[in-house]
């Protein structure tokens, strides 16, 4: 395990080889590269956590399991911009985190990475499909403006339990809620329910 201090921030990481696989219309292209995986971070008051997009010239590409759960103190992050996967409860609990951006090569945010977030009120997903685990933003209960991409390829039916928008009954249509194309939860009921037209999935 290594250990540096960046951004104020004293992080414990690692270096590890990857292999990647790019497609590009019909072509793929291999790369080969060391990477960084961010462990643990020192508890720290500051309420800015500017997280960095090399350690040792290698891209940051994973956060470990609650490397900031519990953490009251931070208000806004800014994560790698080479940031692949967020891992489970990351953020947990993390009452007082107002703003998340998340980078563009981002491909995966584990269970709970930001469950009960409390102050979260948005998130933006618009750019390009992420794979979300179970509860990811579960009890965010200030969370009302949620955009996912236009081509999703999986959600959960308990992804945004218990959120501002969750929560908000004007969402509901019908005991049943959508997030644009979306299916994302139904209330159980009797009798069948006609899926509208247009709608490209519904969670699981």
């Amino acid at each position: 395990m290594l250990n540096k201090l960046v951004n104020e921030l004293s992080i414990s990481y690692d270096l590890v080889e990857r292999i990647h696989h790019r497609i590009t219309g019909n072509r793929e292209t291999v790369i080969r590269r060391q990477e960084a995986i961010i462990y643990g971070v020192r508890r720290t008051e500051n309420t800015n956590i500017v997280l960095p997009d090399y350690l040792d010239d290698c891209p940051v590409c994973e956060l470990e399991k609650g490397l900031f759960e519990g953490n009251s103190n931070i208000e806004y992050v800014t994560l790698p911009k080479h940031l692949i996967k967020i891992h489970e409860k990351v953020f947990y609990n993390c009452n007082n985190l107002k703003a998340i951006e998340f980078p563009d090569e981002l491909e995966l945010i584990d269970s709970l990475a930001f469950g009960n977030c409390t102050s979260l009120k948005k998130v933006d997903l618009s750019k390009k499909s992420v794979l979300l685990f179970d509860r990811v933003f579960s009890g965010c209960t200030n969370l009302s403006d949620i955009q996912l991409s236009d081509d999703q390829s999986s959600l959960s039916k308990y992804l945004f339990e218990n959120t501002g928008y969750y929560n908000d009954k004007s969402n509901w249509k019908d005991d049943v809620l959508f997030i644009g194309p979306y299916l994302i939860a139904a209330k159980d009921k009797k009798g069948s329910y006609e899926v509208p037209e247009g709608t490209k999935m519904i969670a699981d």
